[in-house]
C-alpha cells in the first residue's frame, strides 16, 4: 500500500506543479482540464486507500500524502486570487471537493 500512496503523492505533486506553472505564466491556459484530472487522481487515491488500509494503519506515506494535500489546497487558495474569472470558478469548485477529500483522509488517519 505504501508504494501506491507514494505514487499518488508524486502524481499529485506533478499536477500541482503543472497547474502552478500554468497559472503563473504570462498567457495562462484554461485550468479546467488540469483540475479535473487532478481531482480524478485524488478521488481514486481516496477510494484505493479506503479499501486497502486497516483502521489502525497510519503509514508514513499516508501521513505525508495528507500533509501534501493540505499544503496543495493552501497553495491553490493563494493562486485563485491571481486567476481570471473563468479559472476562479473552476478553482473554487476544485477547492471545495479537495477539502472534502482531505477531511476524509484526516478522518481515516485520526479515526474521527
Amino acid at each position: 500500500m505504501d508504494n501506491r500512496v507514494k505514487i499518488y503523492h508524486e502524481a499529485s505533486t506533478r499536477c500541482q506543479n503543472s497547474l502552478t506553472a500554468n497559472l503563473r505564466s504570462q498567457d495562462p491556459q484554461p485550468a479546467g482540464t488540469q483540475l479535473k484530472s487532478w481531482m480524478s487522481l485524488l478521488e481514486s487515491s481516496l477510494e484505493d486507500v479506503k479499501g486497502s488500509t486497516a483502521r489502525k494503519d497510519k503509514s508514513r506515506a499516508l501521513i505525508r500524502y495528507e500533509i501534501h494535500l493540505r499544503k496543495a489546497i493552501g497553495n491553490v487558495q493563494e493562486l485563485k486570487h491571481k486567476a481570471s474569472a473563468d479559472q476562479f470558478d473552476d478553482l473554487e469548485a476544485w477547492l471545495t471537493r479537495a477539502e472534502e477529500i482531505h477531511r476524509k483522509f484526516v478522518d481515516m488517519l485520526f479515526q474521527r
